[in-house]
């Protein structure tokens, strides 16, 4: 039963891996590069948990609510550090590299970190909660992982080519700051309007569903900005 419960928490995230690495279309990355982005995202995740308890600490200080300390382990607990090493492990491993050569690949690699975060994670979790909690996870929190990250890649792809210092951390931070809200307010849904009434839970459907048609169009936007780039490449070698 519990091989079946970590091959619930596994499958999802590397049938999504898969699904958005056929979207790079144009000039795939190198499949090695990605098992390594992916497990690096695994590796890191057991960081995230030890800072994650170390700012949940912090809670008991916090005034009394139920929906602030929520807030709290929603967005600054949970999702700005998940977020924040899933930002490193790309920055670190891969973006200064001859890999990084396109926008789209800022999406590849975040959504691929991601998806090691969250394989990891729903492991843990479905080991205590078994297969009815892997599938629930695998509709919710897996797609999560993935498109927050993902859309925080478009941002660091955009900055992978900006001409100014000051334009590309200007774009990392909204990379990052967009991925900390789309994380952090799913994390605020389930912690706080789930036990008023669980049919809040129903929200995170639409609420992911609205954040894939984006980026979907984001992943169009810069694949479409790489084959211009290409053509421009191609024209000045003949040229």
């Amino acid at each position: 039963m519990i091989l079946i419960s970590v091959a619930g928490a596994v499958i999802p995230a590397v049938l999504l891996l898969i699904h958005f690495y056929r979207m790079d279309r144009l000039r795939p990355e190198p499949k090695g590069l990605i098992l390594k982005i992916f497990f690096l995202g695994i590796a890191f995740t057991f960081l995230a948990l030890g800072m994650e308890s170390d700012v949940a600490n912090l809670e008991a200080r916090l005034p009394d609510g139920v929906l602030w300390n929520a807030a709290f382990h929603a967005y600054l607990a949970s999702a700005f550090i998940e977020e924040t090493l899933k930002l490193l492990v790309v920055w670190l491993f891969v973006y200064r590299t001859v890999h990084f050569d396109e926008a789209t690949d800022g999406i590849i690699y975040t959504i691929t970190a991601g998806l090691g975060f969250a394989c990891l994670e729903n492991i843990l979790y479905v080991l205590n909660g078994g297969i009815s909690l892997a599938v629930a996870r695998a509709i919710s929190a897996v797609p999560l992982h993935a498109l927050a990250s993902g859309l925080m890649g478009y941002y660091i792809g955009r900055a992978k080519f900006a001409s100014h210092r000051i334009s590309k951390i200007l774009l990392f931070i909204v990379g990052l700051t967009v991925a900390v809200l789309i994380h952090g307010t799913y994390n605020f849904l389930i912690f706080a309007l789930s036990p008023i009434n669980p049919l809040y839970v129903f929200l995170v459907f639409p609420y992911l569903f609205v954040f894939y048609g984006l980026l979907k169009k984001q992943f169009s936007t810069a694949l479409a900005g790489d084959i211009l780039f290409r053509r421009a490449i191609d024209d000045s070698e003949w040229g």
